[in-house]
């Protein structure tokens, strides 16, 4: 006798793509938080220098903070994460390390 036909097996539907209202923000309880803090360190490059100064790259704008969640972090939401950081006191790339999160 042959078999019964197999009932198609009922697969769960994807989830939804995030569209970026959905999308969380960076913060410091993100699990990448810590990636995110390190890369953006050695794009601005703090140096000390011989005479004892400080010196770093910064354009004054959250460039490289952008650059980083476009590139290593594309289920995070970039506005949000920017409102985070300018809460806290980050209106630039040095300031996201010098006041949001000084270590």
């Amino acid at each position: 006798m042959p078999a019964a036909p197999r009932k198609p097996v009922r697969r769960a539907n994807p989830p939804a793509p995030r569209t970026p209202a959905t999308k969380p923000g960076l913060t410091k309880r993100h699990p990448g938080w810590k990636t995110f803090l390190t890369l953006l360190e050695k794009k601005v490059n703090f140096r000390k220098m011989r005479n004892g100064n400080m010196t770093w790259t910064c354009d004054g704008k959250l460039t490289f903070t952008r650059q980083i969640l476009r590139t290593r972090f594309p289920g995070v939401s970039i506005e949000k994460t920017v409102k985070y950081l300018q809460d806290r006191g980050g209106y630039c790339d040095c300031e996201v390390l010098m006041n949001v999160d000084p270590r």
